[in-house]
């Protein structure tokens, strides 16, 4: 992605992460913005948060949602490092 487009993409999973803001409510809502979340945090370089997102979403997910592969992909390559 350009710089433009990573940018624009990390801004509309901020609003994304915000707009669900941890429902506590729908449970898909939840694993979708915590998911989003634990992006943002890496993107921030808050690595530790986000592991902590991603594991969160790899214990309460579901494995057929997408969240929950994004999540475990995430987890995958920062354990890799």
């Amino acid at each position: 992605l350009s710089s433009l487009a990573y940018l624009l993409s990390l801004s509309l999973l901020k609003e994304y992460a915000t707009l669900f803001n941890y429902s506590k409510h729908n449970i898909w809502q939840k694993l979708i913005a915590t998911t989003y979340d634990g992006i943002n945090k890496l993107a921030d370089g808050k690595t530790d948060e986000a592991i902590k997102q991603f594991q969160w979403v790899k214990d309460h997910g579901v494995s057929t949602r997408t969240e929950y592969q994004i999540s475990l992909s995430f987890l995958k390559r920062l354990s890799a490092k």
